[in-house]
C-alpha cells in the first residue's frame, strides 16, 4: 500500500507542478522562448512544402517517362500531367501530415532539445542560484545527449505502438490499447523532459534510465499533459510544440524542488 501511495502522490506532484510551472512562467518573463516553437513550425511548414513538392515533381517525372503521357494526343491530354501532379501532391501531404502527427511529438523533441535544456538550466537557476557557466564544449555534448535520448525515446515509442497495435486485434485487451498508448507515450516524453536535469548534472543515461523506472508515477504525469494535446485534432503537434514550454519548466521544477529526486 505504501508503494502506492507512493505511486498516487507522485502522480499528483507531477500534474500539480504543471500550474507550479505556469506561475514560473510568468514570474520569469519567459514568453519569449515561444519564438523558438514558432520558429521551428515555420520551418517545419517550410521545409515540408518543399519536400512535398519536390517529391511530387520527381514522381510525377517519372510516371511521365515510363507512360509518356505526354506524347498522348487525345482530348484533355494536355491536362493529365497537371492533373496527376496535384494529385500526387495531395497524396504526399496527407502522407506528411500522417507522419508527422504520429511523429511530431518526437520530432519536437529532437529539433527542440537544446532549446529546453537551455530553458531547464535556466528555471534551476533562478531557483536555486545555481549557476552553470556556458561551455561550448559541454553545451554541444549535452544537445548530442539529448538528442540521443529523443531518439532511444522515439524507436522504443514506435516498437510499443506497434506492439500494442497487433494487441488491439485481441478481444477485450484491445478495448485497453488506446490507454496503453497514452500511458507509454506520456512515459517516453515525460523521460525526455526530466532527463535534462539528469544531463546537466552529468549523470549517466543509463542511471537515468534507472531514475526514471523507480519514479516512473511522476514521469508519466509529466509527459500526459503533453501526450494528450499532441491528440488535439488537426493541431496537436503544432500546439504541443509551444506547450513543451510549460512541460519543461514543470519538469525541471520538480526535480528541482523536491530533495528525493
Amino acid at each position: 500500500m505504501a508503494r502506492k501511495r507512493n505511486h498516487l502522490n507522485q502522480i499528483v506532484l507531477g500534474l500539480e507542478y504543471y500550474i507550479r510551472g505556469l506561475k514560473i512562467f510568468w514570474k520569469l518573463g519567459l514568453a519569449y522562448f515561444l519564438l523558438f516553437p514558432l520558429a521551428f513550425n515555420v520551418l517545419l511548414f517550410v521545409l515540408g512544402f518543399i519536400a512535398v513538392g519536390d517529391l511530387s515533381n520527381g514522381l510525377v517525372n517519372m510516371v511521365n517517362e515510363n507512360l509518356k503521357l505526354n506524347e498522348l494526343e487525345f482530348w484533355g491530354a494536355e491536362g493529365l500531367g497537371e492533373a496527376l501532379y496535384w494529385f500526387v501532391w495531395l497524396i504526399h501531404k496527407i502522407v506528411y501530415f500522417f507522419i508527422f502527427s504520429i511523429l511530431s511529438g518526437n520530432i519536437i523533441m529532437i529539433f527542440m532539445s537544446p532549446v529546453l535544456a537551455f530553458l531547464s538550466e535556466k528555471v534551476e537557476k533562478e531557483l536555486t542560484g545555481q549557476s552553470y557557466p556556458f561551455r561550448l564544449k559541454n553545451f554541444i555534448r549535452e544537445s548530442l545527449r539529448g538528442l540521443l535520448v529523443a531518439l532511444r525515446n522515439m524507436l522504443l515509442q514506435i516498437g510499443f505502438m506497434i506492439l500494442f497495435f497487433i494487441l488491439g486485434f485481441i478481444p477485450l485487451i484491445g478495448a485497453l490499447v488506446p490507454f496503453e498508448i497514452i500511458i507509454s507515450s506520456s512515459y517516453f516524453y515525460g523521460f525526455s523532459f526530466l532527463d535534462f536535469n539528469n544531463e546537466r548534472k552529468q549523470v549517466p543515461i543509463s542511471k537515468s534510465i534507472s531514475f526514471m523506472r523507480q519514479h516512473k508515477a511522476l514521469v508519466i504525469a509529466n509527459g500526459l499533459p503533453f501526450t494528450l494535446v499532441l491528440l488535439i485534432p488537426y493541431v496537436g503537434g503544432i500546439l504541443a510544440s509551444f506547450f513543451s514550454i510549460l512541460s519543461v519548466i514543470a519538469a525541471s521544477a520538480s526535480m528541482t524542488e523536491n530533495e528525493e529526486f
